[in-house]
């Protein structure tokens, strides 16, 4: 699984809207959406050559 990445508003539009593969977006604004990915990873972690 790719390691996670710290995208700003400067590399936003390369990083997410232009990246080659589905890119999941973590917004601190929800503390749970934090909870929800962890699970998803966990439960999809046969999944490391296509989720970042």
């Amino acid at each position: 699984m790719s390691t996670l990445k710290h995208v700003t508003d400067d590399t936003f539009e390369a990083d997410v809207l232009n990246a080659a593969t589905p890119v999941l977006v973590d917004f601190w604004a929800c503390p749970s959406i934090g909870r929800i990915i962890k699970r998803l990873r966990w439960q999809n972690h046969h999944c490391e050559s296509q989720c970042r």
